[in-house]
């Protein structure tokens, strides 16, 4: 054999080679790629990643439609990037295999390189949840050097969900990016908030490291294989801090420089408002898939699917820590600290700042929706067929009264607290009972 045919013969199987990848990594991951991991994720990671027809340069996006819950959004961030950038991915088998499941899979070898990287996704997808993600991340230390955009957060099993870190504010507020549980009629919108959860949720039912709550980054894939505490960079110390002050650590030891009041007060009701929307679009979901199953009981897992007892758990912790940022200011008489016009919008959803949130709201008036209401949005009535008006103020009363239900086989009415009497005789799966801390 000539020496030219073999070199041709050698560059062909090469060539065949590298095309049955899912794609071929020719640079590898070091300290500097992952400060690029953590720039791209500041500038590109955000709700629309999914949902945009094309990308800031103009060119199409590929990803667009894929729908994720939030563990497939968290694997999103890393596998897309490292395809963009030539680098490798690999993550432990969730399935309990021995090997790692890489950008190296053949599976899809006849498909074209937009097909590929969007199989290996949708199999990412099937695979993970937030069940198996500390198997692939590690906890950090608390600082601005190892809490960076690109991180993570996760929560106990208890409450199976995860956020990624988009941008670390200079006052030491995270800007997360994250999804709940995918549905059959869900879109592919991502979802946004400015502040860090609620520590006694994120850590709900172990606060220890078994637990694998908090703030977590990516292993190396040399790493994968060890025990946590054998990773480099693991740290406990966040479990040294109790549940009910996590957030305020974080925030204090992250930031830079200090919020001002009315951009606390705007930032937290912004939140507020995000998460009324996100309820309302996560409870139309339901009504459609209601719908098109001829309004049957959901089973066991449907029902799981689109319930909400911990997104309306989320919505009381939430609105009680503005609550209470609000009774601080009070009791410093700060209160004009804050423009007149967020005040007195403050002082409609919150009348009675010495009573508990609930005796508050119990006694609190029907609130009619006007130009100068808070997080003005429309949920739908299947008995009216329209959609009703609905605010800040008035969610705030219902939720705390226990008017709103988490309950997926009511209607959309039932749902989101009006006066209207139904029967239902569909079974009930999980504790749907609104639990806070005041």
């Amino acid at each position: 054999m000539s020496f030219s045919i073999l070199v041709a013969l050698l560059t062909l199987s090469f060539s065949f080679s590298s095309q049955a990848e899912v794609w071929t990594a020719t640079a590898k991951w070091s300290p500097e790629k992952e400060k690029e991991f953590s720039v791209w994720v500041q500038k590109n990671w955000g709700k629309d990643f999914f949902s945009k027809k094309e990308n800031k340069d103009g060119s199409a996006n590929i990803f667009q439609g894929l729908r994720v819950d939030c563990a497939d959004t968290v694997y999103s961030s890393r596998v897309i990037f490292a395809y963009l950038h030539s680098l490798p991915f690999a993550m432990n088998d969730a399935s309990g295999g021995k090997k790692l499941i890489t950008n190296s899979m053949t599976r899809w070898d006849s498909k074209s390189e937009k097909e590929k990287i969007r199989n290996f996704l949708v199999y990412v997808y099937n695979m993970v949840s937030t069940k198996s993600m500390h198997n692939d991340t590690y906890p950090v230390k608390v600082s601005r050097e190892t809490i960076v955009p690109g991180s993570i957060i996760l929560t106990t099993e208890k409450n199976h969900h995860s956020w990624v870190i988009k941008n670390i504010f200079p006052t030491g507020i995270p800007h997360l990016v994250f999804n709940s549980t995918v549905g059959a009629y869900s879109g592919p919108l991502l979802q946004e908030r400015k502040s860090w959860p609620n520590g006694d949720w994120v850590f709900e039912g172990n606060a220890t490291p078994e637990g694998n709550a908090g703030v977590r980054y990516w292993r190396k894939e040399s790493e994968l294989k060890l025990p946590a505490w054998q990773v480099s960079g693991y740290s406990e110390e966040q479990y040294a801090i109790k549940p009910g002050k996590w957030k305020y650590d974080l925030q204090k030891t992250l930031q830079s420089t200090e919020e001002s009041t009315q951009q606390t007060a705007t930032r937290l009701i912004e939140n507020i408002c995000a998460d009324i929307q996100q309820r309302i679009d996560a409870v139309k979901e339901s009504e459609t898939f209601l719908k098109s199953v001829g309004y049957r009981c959901m089973s066991e897992e449907e029902f799981d699917n689109y319930s909400t007892p911990s997104r309306d758990r989320r919505l009381a912790d939430e609105i009680i820590y503005l609550r209470n940022f609000l009774k601080t200011l009070v009791q410093d008489r700060n209160e004009l600290s804050l423009d007149q016009k967020t005040w007195q919008q403050l002082k409609i959803v919150f009348p009675n700042l010495t009573e508990t949130i609930a005796t508050e709201s119990q006694n609190q008036k029907r609130t009619v929706t006007s130009s100068s209401s808070l997080c003005r949005a429309k949920h739908y009535s299947r008995g009216q067929g329209i959609d009703k008006s609905i605010d800040l103020a008035e969610v705030k009363r219902r939720l705390f009264t226990n008017r709103l239900s988490s309950n997926p086989n009511h209607p959309p009415e039932v749902r989101f607290g009006e006066d209207v009497n139904i029967k239902n005789s569909c079974p009930s799966w999980g504790n749907l009972k609104l639990s806070y801390v005041e």
